[in-house]
């Protein structure tokens, strides 16, 4: 009787090449997959920090061209991520902001109030949170910064070099329809005063006072631009006499919009502080209000 015996000492080495061949496959992919994920992030930081001097830039040219009919500005940028969405507010049932804008006047005497409502568009720059993801509630002043307190926005701001659009970051999930790393660029109103003397045997000094906010209009967008355009698209003005003070109000007209029910654009977004507030004057003024359209083309 013969006995047939099988050799099993060559297995040995290709069952230890094969597991050693799937342990180096199983680090491999954990290492690429590190890899991405750091890329991933740090492109979203560089997209975030690159959002952030792109809106800075697009505000302060905005004061360059909303006061110079046919004036243009140019800002650049490039972005893998990024997303322009413009809200308008060429209806006023569906703007994001609604100034609300009361002259008390006298005249005669008598007192009398003028009230004027401007609704404003804002834009912004949106991040995909799984892109740029920096906590929800994340909330951060760019431009004009506040560094001695927490974020918010003023209605008004006084003094010729005053911005007349704040931008901030925001990280909320239930604003707007998807959720973004968003940030916010929002027109507010400036104010100045100035005085003109006459000389003569009974001098006289008359007090002037001037008001403006742009108008933000979308010509042409793009979701992913790589720059936007400004043209200045004229100057609507209005004048008071005799004015004693002037009170100046936002409030939210999207957010009571039943078309909008999940927008959220409200002040826990906007973070006006205070809504309200009033210009007080010691002396009766003449004033002046201007509202500089802004048109944007953003594309390739």
């Amino acid at each position: 009787m013969r006995f047939m015996f099988k050799k099993t000492k060559a297995v040995a080495p290709i069952v230890s090449t094969i597991l050693l061949m799937a342990v180096t496959l199983f680090v491999v992919s954990i290492a690429l997959s590190f890899v991405n994920n750091t890329l991933t992030r740090r492109e979203g930081e560089n997209d975030f920090e690159s959002a952030k001097i792109f809106m800075k830039n697009v505000g302060l040219q905005i004061d360059d061209v909303a006061w110079t009919k046919g004036r243009v500005d140019t800002v650049h940028f490039t972005s893998q991520y990024g997303q322009v969405e413009f809200l308008s507010g060429d209806l006023p049932e569906s703007a994001p902001l609604k100034y609300t804008v009361t002259y008390n006047c006298l005249e005669d005497g008598v007192g009398i109030s003028y009230e004027e409502n401007y609704y404003s568009s804002i834009l912004m720059y949106n991040l995909p949170i799984d892109k740029s993801f920096l906590g929800e509630g994340y909330d951060e002043a760019i431009f004009p910064i506040n560094v001695n307190s927490a974020r918010e926005l003023k209605p008004v701001a006084s003094g010729t070099t005053a911005p007349v659009a704040n931008v901030f970051a925001i990280q909320k999930s239930n604003v707007g329809a998807d959720q973004y790393l968003r940030i916010v660029l929002v027109p507010v109103m400036r104010y100045h005063e100035y005085y003109v003397s006459s000389s003569g045997t009974t001098p006289t000094v008359e007090r002037h006072m001037k008001l403006y906010l742009p108008e933000l209009i979308l010509n042409v967008g793009i979701p992913q631009p790589k720059s936007i355009i400004m043209t200045g698209d004229g100057i609507k003005s209005t004048n008071y006499n005799n004015v004693i003070s002037i009170t100046v109000k936002v409030e939210f007209p999207r957010t009571n919009n039943p078309g909008f029910p999940d927008d959220h654009y409200d002040n826990l977004f906007f973070k006006f502080n205070p809504k309200e507030v009033t210009i007080p004057m010691s002396y009766q003024y003449q004033v002046e209000t201007y509202i500089g359209r802004v048109k944007l083309d953003y594309g390739t």
